[in-house]
């Protein structure tokens, strides 16, 4: 995986980044290593899972560092809207008080046209930390 070559590039604080099911992917990795080196985590787009024997919400309770979790109000991608509510509640139970939620208005799936308020919003977070 991409951090563990950060690693041994000696990079000590990693930013995971994931769109779509890589976002579910992203919350799979944090939550079975714990990793120190991943020190915050951008999730685009979460999409529902598919497989039975993994739950996205277990997951976000057992992660602790900062998250941003972005989604488009007009996401067409099956439960990226209907389960942020979940999302957030599941991630601030847990309690992780440096996770946010942000929708980006008329930005669907892939944010097309509106990369750059895609970016802002992500570099802004970083910048906070």
């Amino acid at each position: 995986m991409g951090v563990d070559f950060l690693k041994a590039k000696g990079v000590k604080s990693i930013a995971l980044i994931g769109h779509s099911s890589g976002a579910l992917y992203a919350a799979e990795y944090m939550a079975e290593r714990l990793d120190p080196a991943v020190t915050s985590a951008v999730l685009v787009g979460v999409t529902s899972r598919s497989d039975p024997n993994r739950n996205t919400y277990d997951e976000l309770a057992q992660i602790k560092i900062p998250i941003l979790d972005i989604y488009g109000d007009t996401n067409e991608e099956e439960g990226v809207i209907e389960n942020a509510p979940k999302r957030i509640t599941q991630a601030l139970n847990a309690p992780n008080p440096k996770y946010k939620q942000v929708q980006i208005k008329g930005s669907n799936h892939f944010h097309d046209g509106k990369e750059a308020e895609l970016t802002k919003v992500v570099v802004d977070w970083l910048g906070t930390l």
